[in-house]
């Protein structure tokens, strides 16, 4: 199932995900979510091959695809799609390294085969280029991507979520001290989020 209409995403790229426990595995589930946050959006994700392979097939040429596949789907489903001109990277993401080294064939466009989902995000980050070559760390999450968050929670000081935000606060509290830090992290978040 598609998580996002393709006519509404801006980008010139779209990052496609085939996995039959993508929406079952929490793994998965939080990967998912780092790398929607990653691309901001342009994520689409499938459980079902046929779909997938439909919209793939539909999108636009100039729009660079970039496929996620799990071994499950991989060895079925590549070799239809990978002479499309726009599929620009294939990314295998699956448990056993050793079984997909069993199927994969040399080709150009499978950009790897991913077992931890650091690296596959480091990847796909270079891939797409949207990271700079200055070794920036990829978003990252203190909190439970896939679970449903409430406004109200039980803190203790046992809790790391607790300890991040008194983190926050004591770093927001220094910054008071410093006159043009303020001004600057105002510049800076106006410049990010210009509306």
């Amino acid at each position: 199932m598609a998580t996002t209409n393709i006519n509404n995403l801006n980008n010139d790229f779209v990052i496609i995900w085939l996995d039959s426990t993508i929406e079952k595995n929490k793994d998965n589930q939080d990967t998912k979510a780092l790398i929607r946050q990653l691309v901001r959006g342009n994520l689409l994700t499938f459980d079902d091959p046929d779909k997938c392979i439909d919209d793939i097939t539909n999108q636009p040429p100039t729009k660079r695809v970039f496929l996620i596949i799990s071994n499950a789907f991989g060895q079925k489903v590549i070799p239809l799609i990978y002479e499309l001109p726009y599929i620009q990277a294939i990314y295998i993401y699956c448990g056993n390294r050793k079984i997909v080294e069993t199927w994969v064939k040399p080709n150009l466009k499978i950009a790897g085969i991913f077992i931890q989902k650091k690296a596959l995000l480091h990847k796909i980050c270079n891939d797409v280029g949207i990271c700079d070559n200055k070794n920036e760390d990829l978003p990252m999450s203190i909190f439970h991507l896939t679970e449903r968050e409430n406004t109200l929670r039980k803190l203790t000081k046992e809790s790391a979520t607790f300890m991040w935000y008194r983190s926050i606060l004591m770093v927001l509290q220094l910054m008071a001290k410093y006159g043009n830090s303020k001004d600057e992290m105002i510049t800076e978040c106006r410049t990010i989020y210009h509306n």
